[in-house]
């Protein structure tokens, strides 16, 4: 094949299925991650922080304490170059996990256990590994642009927004509220607030807290493998399982400070309920099952913060607007709509190009004697990730669950090097596993 092929999706989205996520959108956990500043990945929930909702944000002299544009001007953006992958981190988390997984299976077959284990090769292989946005992105068509590469049985899709042309002010108001909301407000008045919150910087979006689970979906056995960012935990849960919290931050130019919850959300969201669509969406398909909304002036002085259960969420966006609570409902039957075609359609020699614009989506095809093939394969793999499932090694720091970031721009290996015994033999466990030709 020499020539790339165009394909749009078969039909258009009329006879979607309406169904739920507690019982059609089963989330069996796999592991986590963070990222600690700009260089630094980690096996680990420090950034997974508890957050408080101030109850204190009563008139307007009060609420200036949480100001979210102060110190906007030295705000550093997190931003992917082209031969960066904007999977890294994912990839990177399953080397780890994979690693850990093989290594301990080697050890209970040599006669000593080292703690319960389940073995890959008494699962399903997850057929679809990429970002949790995805699902959103299908949902709602607004022309996102996704890579894919089939590499070993499975389907790994990254985003081609390199954020590139953030708006300083905008990023850092919606990251800056997150952080004010880490301060325990707690027993101080608003002077001891201001103080704290001037002494607590933000310097840049690039540490987070991810959660990486499968969900097979029920209609074609397909498993979908993602990575979802959590912002933090709810200060009154009391199992952290259920405890996920996802944080927004609106500009509503009405006063709005005093307004009880139902109250709030009808203000803000009465004309504009695609917005809430799209958060409902974000929490259903990450697992948080809270959101604190902040709702912020045109001189970013936060004037209304409130939490809600998703649950409340999905009945006011179903009473303020059918058309919009349709969407949400029928989500999962079109995300598993999309994956089975794409799923059907794709061939192991080509890589593709996935965009999401509107009822016909688009999948074009890359022949590996395309020029674009190499550079897109390259864009999605990673160097730790390549090495490892190519070759069975991997970095002595990542062994121990940390990785220096700026290693991932050198090259892959392009031939296969001396292995430890160790190794091969968890490069062996791992290759029967999962079915992988070394």
């Amino acid at each position: 094949m020499s020539e790339k092929r165009s394909l749009t999706f078969p039909q258009y989205f009329n006879n979607l299925e309406e169904r739920s996520f507690k019982t059609d959108f089963v989330k069996k956990e796999y592991s986590h991650y963070c990222q600690i500043g700009k260089n630094t990945w980690k096996f680990s929930k420090e950034q997974l922080n508890t957050l408080f909702v101030p109850k204190n944000l009563l008139d307007d002299t009060q609420s200036l304490w949480m100001n979210v544009s102060r110190n906007y001007q030295t705000f550093q953006t997190l931003q992917f170059p082209r031969n960066e992958s904007t999977i890294k981190n994912l990839l990177i988390s399953l080397t780890y996990q994979e690693y850990q997984d093989s290594t301990k299976s080697s050890t209970q077959k040599s006669g000593v256990t080292s703690g319960p284990t389940t073995s890959i090769k008494d699962q399903k292989k997850p057929r679809i590994i990429s970002h949790n946005g995805l699902a959103k992105d299908i949902v709602l068509g607004d022309g996102d642009v996704y890579e894919i590469v089939p590499y070993q049985g499975q389907l790994i899709f990254a985003s081609t927004n390199r954020r590139l042309n953030q708006d300083r002010l905008s990023s850092y108001t919606g990251i800056r509220f997150e952080d004010l909301l880490k301060i325990d407000y707690s027993g101080k008045s608003a002077n001891e607030l201001h103080e704290l919150c001037q002494k607590n910087h933000t310097k840049d979006n690039f540490s987070h807290f991810k959660r990486v689970f499968d969900v097979e979906f029920k209609k074609t056995g397909l498993i979908w493998r993602s990575s979802a960012e959590i912002d933090g935990l709810d200060e009154t849960a009391t199992s952290k399982e259920a405890a996920y919290v996802e944080v927004k931050l609106t500009c509503h130019y009405r006063h709005v400070i005093g307004y009880d919850r139902k109250e709030l959300l009808a203000n803000v969201f009465s004309s504009y309920p695609q917005k809430l669509t799209k958060w409902v969406l974000q929490c259903s398909f990450s697992g948080s099952d809270k959101l604190i909304m902040g709702v912020r002036t045109s001189n970013y002085s936060v004037q209304n913060v409130q939490i809600y259960q998703l649950e409340e969420l999905v009945e006011f966006l179903k009473e303020i607007s059918p058309t919009q609570y349709r969407i949400y409902a029928t989500a999962i039957d079109k995300v598993e709509s999309v994956f089975k075609w794409i799923d059907e359609t794709v061939q192991d020699d080509c890589v593709y190009t996935l965009s999401l614009d509107g009822p016909q989506y688009r999948l074009t095809e890359h022949p590996s004697s395309s020029s674009i093939y190499d550079s897109i394969k390259d864009n999605v793999l990673t160097k730790t990730f390549w090495n490892w499932r190519n070759h069975g090694v991997i970095p002595d720091e990542l062994k121990q669950g940390e990785l220096d970031l700026t290693k991932e721009s050198e090259p892959k290996m392009t031939s296969k090097p001396t292995i430890s015994s160790s190794d091969d033999d968890a490069l062996t466990d791992l290759m029967e596993k999962l079915n992988v030709k070394s």
